[in-house]
């Protein structure tokens, strides 16, 4: 299938690095008409065989939809008609339901009235209006050119055709609402021992230009149908966008526009397919990371050796495109080949795309338009501690989904980051910190997490812009795409400015009086480091900080209040330094009765020392107080 919206745009694109304008569709659109056929499933109202029956009319004859269906196909473009047209046909070859309305609906159209018919491959072009014929025959060539590039170049196997309907079978006419067109397999091969099936395309005959993209797209498709009909749908479309783009290189610039479809959720899973919009179209960053990271320049054979990794007897799909990929991984000489390794490098991968590309993950990636992954959360190293963060509900990331976080350091940061991370232990999980920055080379680091998925790692961000956490959820052992089931993984991160404890040596005034209001206290030592945990407590907590007023690396002045009911005595000060470290000296503040001149304050930079002893006059104090407190109790 492909949309409309993206073919129609085809033909004002200049060249591959062009794209067209915004098209997404606000929050607020209609729900599309498959969206709607599932809530009535859902809900009971209907069951599987008319549910494929609706979706299979949706695309092919809207008029036999139930009135609210039938009105709902005009308000939304139609997202994928080659996706339910597979869809139904993999649920007849598996329940044997052949005699379906569904099944019955799937088979091909006659042809039109007027036909164009290749001379070099087993190809037919049929159209209803003569006035279409050169349409026809651009149809025609890019089918051609499809084959040349496809079979020839890059061994994808050619559509299979049943005995009696040769050649291949493309007709113009209707595809529904925003469909450019689509492919629909009609009955499965048994002449084979692999689950491949006979397959026909209807183009819309309205594309301009953009008709040639969408028939490399769809004979793409044919072929995939021909190597293994019971494949995940969502990698027939990242396929077939691929392989367009080889095709037809003017499509460049469209479909890499569509990855932003894809970037912008990426806690859905790969293998997720949107109903209502392009994700898996921009899921063709995929095949780009695959491309990349075998090294592949030849793309479009690594992507066809997949589909044929796929391929099995039956519509099981075992082995499914998962399993396949970790196959031609390995077959390449890949280091990391199994699909929990491929899906953390590509989960760190797409996430330097566009604006953010660094130059050492993906190839043209400062290219790709528009396509920044989504961030759940930014944090700033000054405020720093982030305890038990975690994204919202909608965007805890689904089995092979991924959250990203950033951190940004401010210049001349030296600080180490601890980062922590806790995680459900329901699922699997492969957690990174990358140290990103516009003149450094990325860093890349994996947290290491234990039997209950929990681990930290600290870093030195100095020299580098950002930190960026990337948490990918790996789901259960016995994940499998073809259960479509995505059930979303919790967790909760930490971030922490590592602070060493700082020193305190000495108070001014050593003494203080009962009653005594808005003091101002200096605290003398080193490494005082102030954040948003920074903080002073005493034994007695009476004694009342009424506000800290500045910190340096070696003193403190803060404004203290001493209550008449606070406790006489020697007392304890703790000083909390940013991040949460802390220090108790022992015994360093007198409070006593008696009203007596402080010591004085030295002034900053003075020639006084800092003795963490009482002064004279603090000591004389602190032995008269208690000596008055012993002859009151006696």
């Amino acid at each position: 299938m492909h949309l409309v919206t993206m073919a129609a745009l085809l033909s004002t694109l200049s060249g591959a690095g062009a794209a067209p304008p915004a098209t997404v569709a606000p929050s607020s659109a209609p729900r599309t008409v498959f969206q709607l056929i599932d809530d009535q499933y859902r809900a009971g109202q209907i069951d599987q065989a008319t549910r494929h029956y609706y979706r299979v009319a949706a695309v092919r004859e809207p008029a036999l939809l139930p009135g609210p269906l039938y009105d709902a196909v005009g308000l939304e473009p139609i997202p994928s008609g080659t996706r339910y047209l597979v869809d139904a046909f993999q649920w007849v070859a598996r329940t044997g339901a052949y005699g379906s309305d569904a099944y019955a609906l799937l088979q091909p159209p006659e042809d039109e009235a007027y036909v164009v018919e290749s001379t070099k491959w087993p190809i037919r072009v049929s159209y209803p209006d003569v006035s279409q014929q050169a349409y026809a025959e651009m149809v025609l060539q890019a089918a051609e050119l499809a084959y040349d590039t496809q079979v020839v170049l890059w061994g994808f196997y050619q559509p299979i055709m049943e005995p009696g309907y040769e050649p291949y079978r493309v007709s113009l006419g209707d595809t529904g609402a925003g469909v450019a067109g689509y492919t629909a397999p009609y009955e499965e091969n048994f002449d084979t021992p692999r689950a491949d099936c006979f397959t026909y395309i209807v183009i819309n005959p309205n594309l301009g230009s953009g008709a040639r993209a969408t028939t490399a797209h769809e004979f793409n498709h044919a072929m995939q149908a021909s190597m293994d009909c019971a494949e995940v749908t969502t990698y027939w479309e990242n396929t077939s966008t691929y392989i367009e783009s080889w095709t037809v290189p003017d499509s460049e610039g469209s479909n890499w526009y569509m990855m932003q479809y894809f970037q912008r959720e990426p806690w859905n899973a790969l293998d997720w397919f949107d109903q209502g919009g392009g994700y898996q179209y921009g899921g063709v960053l995929w095949n780009y990371f695959l491309a990349h990271a075998m090294n592949a320049a030849d793309g479009p054979v690594m992507v066809r050796q997949i589909w044929e990794a796929c391929m099995q007897d039956g519509f099981n799909n075992e082995p499914d495109y998962y399993d396949a990929a970790e196959t031609v991984a390995a077959a390449r000489g890949l280091d990391a080949t199994s699909m929990e390794s491929l899906y953390t490098d590509f989960a760190e991968a797409r996430y330097f795309v566009s604006s953010n590309d660094d130059g050492q993950h993906l190839e043209r990636a400062a290219e790709f338009p528009s396509a920044e992954v989504a961030v759940v959360a930014r944090h700033e190293a000054e405020l720093l501690p982030v305890r038990a963060g975690s994204p919202s509900a909608g965007q805890l990331p689904e089995p092979y989904g991924a959250n990203y976080i950033e951190l940004s350091i401010p210049p001349g940061w030296t600080r180490p980051i601890l980062v922590g991370f806790d995680g459900e232990s329901s699922t699997r999980w492969a957690v990174r910190v990358l140290r990103v920055g516009k003149e450094q080379t990325t860093l890349g680091q994996t947290v290491s997490l234990d039997a209950n998925n929990d681990g930290t790692l600290t870093v030195d961000p100095s020299g580098f812009d950002k930190l960026v956490l990337v948490v990918a959820n790996l789901g259960k052992e016995d994940y499998d795409p073809d259960d479509q089931y995505w059930p979303r993984g919790e967790y909760t991160y930490r971030l922490e400015a590592v602070v060493d404890p700082p020193v305190v040596e000495a108070i001014y005034p050593a003494a203080v009086t009962r009653g005594q209001q808005n003091l101002r206290v200096r605290l003398k030592g080193s490494g005082f480091v102030y954040g948003r945990e920074f903080d002073i407590r005493f034994t007695d907590p009476l004694l009342q900080v009424d506000s800290i007023d500045s910190v340096s690396d070696t003193e403190v002045m803060f404004t203290l209040t001493v209550p008449a009911s606070t406790n006489v005595g020697l007392h304890n000060v703790t000083v909390v330094n940013a991040g949460g470290s802390t220090v108790t000296r022992e015994k360093l503040l007198a409070v006593v009765e008696t009203l007596g001149a402080p010591d004085p304050l030295p002034e900053p930079g003075g020639c006084q020392t800092a003795d963490p002893r009482p002064g004279p006059v603090s000591l004389l104090l602190v032995l008269l107080g208690l000596a008055l407190v012993w002859r009151r109790r006696r």
